[in-house]
């Protein structure tokens, strides 16, 4: 097993032989598994091992064996495992940092950490500092806000996002492929700060483990009621601690109630931060010194924090941001600010990241590439959605077709509202412009690399979609090829049948240049690198 990288239970009994276990398995062949099994989990997080013995008990039930609870705690020595007693192991946390910390100045150090390696909105960066903070002096408060990094796609940085929280909170467990009983056992006995990836298809796959994340949420009833061991008798589980969500759409009700969101995005153009490698040294491990110190000095005076909270905050809200500000309050210096203006930003509003937002950017761009217009009325651009064929909007809302409103929705999350305009036709109405839309294009909508089309290619309908460009050669000779002048002192040329429809004024100069089409940019040409838009 790869020492620099934790396995997954999956991987564990597999290298411990019980892929191979079935009815037809006999006590010593099965007594070889587990004896595997005890070797493995000598080098083990101690959480990994409590999760693979869950499995085991599942797979021995499977097979037939009635008391699989006494079958391993004989195996293991009652509650013994890896020499050392249940009740007492915990994941490893640091040393506390030697010296007091002032809290302002760590958390301005890992505020910098997120903004090294990611690219966050507006506010995000407070919010995701003061959690962790909160993580390590979790036990001072009676609400545990979850920590949602939400998306309307892939490649939004969620993961990474992710990756750097379990470096710098306390006692981390990330979830993949995870039975409900696992978890809540794990929760129970560990105390860990979960991390749940691609919680949308996690939640899809498993009702029963939304309850367990909805149940930790407050002190007083943060349990779950389950039926445990052979005898199937009824015990308690403690679900309570720090829990972090990552997936793209919106989460369930009760889920959103409980969160602190964090709307994450892709990198636009020219917008740089460091790759995390997993290989590279980082100063994570003082942060965590630090935190821990931090929380430890101030835990009292946390557990009586009562502070102002900012208006624009739902009930449900104000219990979440509670910890946070209480952090924040006592860290001092602009914080106490900073914190609100985030709470306000983050959570003031509904926010609605819906897996249809980049199907309607992508009809929106084709709607003023095909139309040639930089504006439409929203009324127009209701109905235009309707008459797309092959298209979710005509029954986007349980089979009646998308309103403006619910246009308006979906395109909150990148920022962009309906104002009043100018049409077309010189009247005023709600609408768009396309600068509205520039950065949420740039970022979840880039062009692909370019097609070179040559004399026998054609271009179906001459236009240009959201995942087509093209390049045309200068040197092609069809009747629709843009011919260049040989004239210098010529510097445009009309082209009666560009791409995308209607005429347009090109720049023309002889020599090896290179005809590009930018879907939602100006043309241009091309040459040595060098490029000239019109």
């Amino acid at each position: 097993m790869d020492s620099n990288h934790a396995p997954s239970v999956e991987q564990i009994l597999t290298e411990a032989g019980f892929d191979w276990l079935s009815e037809k398995s006999d006590v010593e062949t099965t007594h070889g598994f587990l004896t595997k099994f005890k070797d493995l989990s000598r080098d083990l997080d101690p959480v990994l091992v409590e999760l693979s013995k869950s499995e085991i008990r599942k797979k021995l039930k499977a097979i037939g064996v009635t008391n699989s609870s006494d079958v391993l705690k004989k195996f293991f020595g009652g509650n013994e495992s890896n020499g050392n007693s249940h009740k007492g192991l915990s994941l490893k946390n640091p040393e506390p940092w030697p010296e007091c910390v002032d809290g302002g100045e760590l958390l301005i150090e890992i505020k910098h950490t997120f903004n090294k390696f990611l690219v966050l909105p507006e506010k995000a960066d407070t919010a995701l500092s003061l959690w962790v903070l909160f993580a390590w002096a979790h036990d001072a408060f009676s609400i545990s806000p979850l920590l949602d990094f939400r998306s309307p796609t892939k490649r939004c940085g969620k993961s990474t996002g992710l990756k750097i929280l379990s470096r710098l909170v306390p006692r981390p467990l990330t979830t993949a492929n995870i039975s409900a009983a696992a978890l809540y056992r794990a929760v129970e006995h560990y105390k860990p700060t979960l991390l749940v990836d691609e919680v949308d298809t996690f939640l899809k796959t498993n009702e029963e483990l939304g309850g367990i994340i909805n149940a930790g949420h407050e002190r007083t009833s943060a349990f779950v009621i389950r039926c445990d061991g052979d005898d199937s008798e009824p015990k308690r589980f403690c679900v309570w601690g720090p829990k972090i969500l990552a997936g793209i759409g919106r989460r369930r009700d009760t889920l959103e109630d409980r969160s602190i969101p964090i709307p994450m995005k892709r990198k636009g153009p020219g917008e740089t931060v460091e790759k995390l490698k997993l290989h590279k040294s980082y100063d994570f491990e003082f942060i965590r010194c630090k935190a821990m110190r931090w929380a430890s000095d101030n835990f009292e005076t946390l557990k009586t924090a009562d502070p102002e909270m900012p208006k624009g905050l739902n009930d449900r809200a104000e219990d979440n941001w509670l910890p946070l500000l209480a952090i924040a309050d006592l860290a001092g210096g602009g914080w106490p600010e900073r914190a609100r203006k985030a709470a306000v930003s983050l959570s003031g509003g509904e926010l609605d990241d819906d897996a249809f937002s980049v199907q309607l950017l992508s009809a929106i761009k084709n709607y003023f590439n095909d139309n040639e217009t930089d504006r439409v009325a929203s009324e127009t651009l209701e109905k235009h959605l309707h008459e797309l064929e092959d298209s979710p909007w005509t029954e986007y809302r349980h089979g009646r077709p998308i309103s403006k409103t619910g246009i308006s929705r979906l395109l909150k999350p990148f920022g962009i509202k309906p104002k009043t305009i100018r049409t077309d036709t010189s009247r005023t109405a709600k609408g768009y412009l396309s600068e509205h839309f520039k950065d949420a294009f740039d970022r979840y909508l880039p062009a692909p690399p370019y097609q070179t089309v040559t004399g026998g290619t054609s271009l179906k309908n001459n236009k240009l979609d959201d995942y087509q460009s093209v390049t045309r050669k200068m040197d092609v000779t069809d009747d629709n090829s843009i011919k260049p002048f040989k004239n210098k002192d010529v510097p445009r040329v009309t082209d009666e049948n560009p791409v995308g429809g209607g005429k347009k004024e090109i720049p023309s100069f002889e020599g090896g240049w290179t005809r590009g089409f930018d879907p939602g940019g100006p043309p241009y040409w091309k040459k040595d690198g060098e490029v000239l838009y019109d």
